[in-house]
């Protein structure tokens, strides 16, 4: 029980890490090309 319990825990913690690493390279990407020159 406890093992699986960490191994959600982890699991859930690499996912909501990799959806800001994806947020914040989408969020880079889209600044500067709306930014004018």
């Amino acid at each position: 029980m406890q093992t699986s319990n960490t191994a959600a825990l982890s699991r859930r913690r690499l996912l909501s890490r990799a959806a800001m690493a994806t947020g914040v390279g989408a969020a880079m990407n889209l600044l500067p090309s709306s930014m004018p020159p």
